[in-house]
């Protein structure tokens, strides 16, 4: 097995700020604590440069705390003048593999001769393997998740004399069936970190752990769940690694943080957009629907736009926002399915005769080849449906009711009129103005997650954005004196 182990010869030392000459000046936030694996590594750059350097691994202190190498270099190194390389660290019989480490600073460290610069690499992802799992089965496989109020379990923990002797299950975690053969329990784990107080997280099992014999298939199903997970709580979960063991009692875990963290906020309950009771349904009933869909990639980035329109900004917000609303259109109403205003046959006779009216025009002549080229593409272009036909089709076609809401359609005061001001850079001249876009912001966060549910075969009186649960807002009953004051402004 693997163990955390250092050279005695190390000493703990406080991570202090680099000398003048360092070249990059970032330190990062470490516990003061010796390293958990020290040794020498293997190091390879993308040029193919390759090198055997001293180094340090400090395993993340938490789900979404960063993985930092330290690496020892007495003299000029190839491979840590690159802005990225890996490495490779055998200690016994485990083995250490770092992906992506990107050089991130220098620091001051005393490797047992005196302190030194050493650069500090922030690795994206690590695995660490844990004796030889050649030929033996996956006894377990579990996932660790950030965060989550809708995921977790609601436990009763007796302890004694500090220590946690007992857990009592009060409300299980749900489970999601992806496929047959395929399905993901999740709950609460718990932890004792400084002055004794007991923090919990998510963790996530594969319940059938043969099906972790193709990872890239489970992955990418528990990403799906995911998805929907944090559709439904209004709030990105991320899946930060997973611990596959093996029955010889061989274990692999991995690490990855190729992610923004998200907030450490945690969620209100009474907030999400699908309630605690319904969340196990919701995730059964949605990863069916989302499975069945020909694009499926388009409904996920509709969610992540909608995810990430609810930041605190307005026009920036209010754009995501609407581009996860002409993801759903391009989803269900490509330009290839939609019929033209016209019918195409008559509409390219009418081209021709438009083409060789302009064509005719000395002032049309004059304006060179390519901007004539560029008008004549504009009149052809002009036969496509326009954004109006093709949202309405859509929300016909998947019985989206948004007749409480804000309209979408209608003038410059609609939510479209709106979305052209702020892209085409007419601006709103006082706080009071901006402050009526704030409305128009989340009833356009509400018409797209209403349409998400929809697609996804979800009713939306089960739901946080139904009429009656939005009833006790004001944004919600004030959008048409908010829209005449939109109207309104110049």
């Amino acid at each position: 097995m693997l163990e955390r182990r250092w050279h005695s010869a190390i000493l703990p030392r406080e991570f202090a700020p680099p000398t003048a000459n360092a070249p990059m000046t970032k330190t990062p936030s470490l516990p003061e604590r010796l390293p958990d694996f020290v040794g020498l590594g293997s190091f390879r750059t993308e040029r193919g440069f390759v090198e055997s350097l001293e180094c340090a691994f400090f395993l993340p202190a938490s789900e979404t705390a960063r993985v930092w190498v330290l690496v020892r270099s007495r003299g000029r190194s190839l491979v840590l003048l690159d802005w990225k390389f890996s490495c490779e660290l055998v200690v016994g019989t485990g083995v250490l593999a770092a992906e992506d480490v990107f050089h991130s600073g220098y620091v001051s460290w005393d490797w047992g001769e005196g302190v030194e610069q050493t650069l500090i690499g922030d690795a994206t992802r690590l695995t660490v393997r844990r004796g030889d799992a050649e030929g033996s089965g996956i006894v377990r496989a579990r996932f660790v998740i950030t965060p989550s109020a809708l995921l977790r379990s609601a436990d009763f923990l007796t302890e004694r004399e500090g220590e946690t002797v007992s857990r009592q299950v009060v409300r299980a975690g749900p489970v999601c069936r992806v496929a047959p053969e395929m399905a993901f329990r999740f709950a609460s784990v718990y932890r004792r970190v400084a002055a004794g107080k007991v923090e919990s997280n998510v963790e996530c099992e594969l319940i059938e752990s043969a099906a972790m014999a193709d990872p890239q298939h489970v992955l990418s199903a528990l990403g799906d769940v995911l998805t929907l997970a944090s559709l439904a709580e209004r709030r990105v979960l991320i899946l930060t690694g997973w611990i596959v063991e093996y029955a010889n009692g061989a274990a692999v875990t991995s690490y990855r943080r190729d992610f923004t963290a998200p907030s450490e906020e945690e969620s209100d309950v009474d907030q999400t957009l699908i309630s605690l009771a319904s969340i196990a349904e919701f995730l059964n009933a949605s990863i069916a629907k989302l499975a069945g869909l020909p694009h499926p990639g388009a409904l996920k980035q509709a969610i992540h736009f909608a995810l990430h329109g609810q930041g605190r900004g307005i026009g920036d917000s209010f754009v995501m926002l609407f581009a996860g609303v002409e993801t759903l259109l391009n989803l269900f109403l490509s330009d290839e399915n939609l019929e033209p205003i016209v019918p195409q046959e008559q509409w390219e006779l009418w081209f021709e005769r438009m083409s060789a009216a302009l064509t005719g025009e000395k002032d049309f002549q004059a304006l060179g080849p390519e901007t004539q080229s560029q008008l004549l593409g504009n009149v052809r272009g002009a036969n496509r449906a326009f954004f109006a036909d093709r949202f309405a089709r859509m929300c016909l076609s998947q019985k989206i009711d948004l007749n409480d809401l804000w309209p979408m359609l209608g003038g410059q005061a609609s939510l479209y009129g709106v979305r052209n001001r702020i892209v085409h850079g007419r601006v709103f001249s006082t706080d009071q103005e901006w402050f009526r876009v704030i409305s128009a912001k989340y009833h356009l966060l509400w018409t797209l997650e209403r349409s998400i549910l929809c697609i996804l075969g979800w009713p939306i009186e089960r739901s946080r954005v139904s009429a009656r649960a939005l009833g006790g807002l004001t944004l919600y009953s004030s959008w048409r004196a908010d829209r005449d004051s939109v109207l309104r402004a110049k």
